[in-house]
């Protein structure tokens, strides 16, 4: 009777035998023999390469390339976390290199053409560090999209900063305005490419910021300088203009949005009208795009008027999950309220947090302040936390 080997086994059964390995002790077992490795190099293998996390910089790059050859893992990976450190960089922040924005195209390329499987790549970025995280977003947003903008890498997800940070003084993390403009720059088979990669994508976060720059005494703005405001300066309408249209043109390449997730991270400057043109970047944005699939929605710190709230409401009927914070509009929220009750069936979560009207700052005086318990009863009645069905109950208010 021939004895039985491990590489005799079936491979159905190596998967049962090496789901109780941690990873390096699987590494070793696929090191000992061609035949073991092929047979371990399933699914039980492959999870360890479902999510990673992948520092903007040209080693890590240069090592994305080679991992996503063909008949590599780096191709399995359906997670991925592009991140840079504000740690590792002096007040005065090194260009990006053009090596780094090659790797990651070409890292992107290989698993678009390459791809063993038909699941989609989502992409999140970070900045990771102390103090004011906003200083390296900028170009952790233009390698990524000019990385999707030459690769045509389809995409499930993209998180821009959005979710995982408290987005208030001291922690803040957005990218400006001005950089949304320079994403559609290039030839008509770049943005042909950009277009492929976002028209499947279910879910789109962005925290977004002024575009503001250094003082330019050459060209004269619309007022004067405060003097608390020596280094900066807000945009001029015409430049805050384009950076709105150009929103609009991002969300419009997302037919077949499920989730939004938009934060605004606020900025003191005087209101001129290119500051309020960018504040009220929301109008704009419902003007131009439609988001009747959309199923869940998360706004923070937005400005809008209430013909816009209206506009954007009536036709989430698909809506499932609501999250609104900090919201200030230009009228009243009547009008949402009763669609939450009446129009919105499948509506199961919704947050109310913080909201502004023309007429004053709206309370919740009825809710129960279950998880808000511990905050001062001023501020939970502020507040209004439901699930399941309870979340389509009529909303009751108080305005002060």
């Amino acid at each position: 009777m021939a004895s039985v080997t491990l590489e005799s086994l079936p491979v159905e059964l190596i998967e049962e035998i090496v789901a109780w390995l941690d990873f390096h002790d699987h590494c070793a077992l696929r090191l000992t023999k061609r035949t073991i490795s092929v047979k371990s190099s399933n699914a039980a293998f492959r999870k360890y390469f479902l999510s990673k996390k992948l520092e903007i910089a040209e080693a890590p790059l240069e090592q994305f390339v080679g991992v996503t050859q063909p008949g590599r893992f780096g191709l399995w990976v359906q997670d991925l976390t592009l991140y840079t450190s504000i740690a590792l960089h002096t007040e005065e922040v090194p260009p990006v290199s053009p090596r780094v924005l090659e790797l990651l195209a070409q890292g992107f390329a290989n698993m678009h053409n390459n791809s063993p499987h038909d699941e989609l790549l989502s992409i999140t970025l970070k900045v990771f560090g102390n103090g004011y995280l906003g200083a390296l977003t900028d170009r952790v947003f233009q390698v990524t999209m000019s990385a999707l903008k030459n690769s045509g890498l389809p995409i499930r997800s993209l998180d821009a900063f959005a979710g995982g940070y408290s987005h208030t003084y001291g922690g803040r993390c957005s990218f400006p305005f001005g950089e949304i403009p320079a994403v559609f720059g290039g030839s008509t088979a770049d943005l042909t490419r950009l277009a492929a990669a976002f028209q499947p994508c279910k879910k789109i976060g962005l925290s977004l910021a002024h575009h503001i720059h250094k003082i330019d005494f050459l060209r004269p703005r619309e007022s004067p300088l405060r003097p608390e405001d020596d280094f900066e300066l807000p945009p001029s309408y015409e430049e805050a203009r384009e950076n709105t249209r150009s929103l609009a043109h991002l969300l419009s390449l997302c037919p077949n949005l499920e989730e939004l997730h938009l934060v605004w991270e606020y900025d003191e400057f005087d209101e001129t009208a290119g500051v309020r043109e960018e504040l009220y970047f929301f109008n704009r944005v419902v003007e131009s795009c439609q988001f009747q699939g959309l199923k869940k929605c998360t706004l923070c710190d937005t400005r809008m008027s209430e013909a816009t709230l209206m506009t954007f409401f009536r036709q989430l009927t698909r809506l499932v999950h609501l999250d609104l914070r900090l919201i200030h509009v230009d009228g009243h929220f009547d009008g949402l309220f009763r669609l939450l009750s009446t129009a919105m069936p499948e509506l199961s979560y919704l947050r109310l947090q913080y909201l502004y009207s023309s007429s004053g700052t709206i309370y919740f005086p009825r809710e129960p302040r279950d998880n808000a318990a511990r905050s001062p009863l001023r501020r939970s009645a502020q507040r209004l936390i439901r699930r399941g069905v309870n979340a389509r109950r009529p909303v009751i208010t108080r305005i002060r």
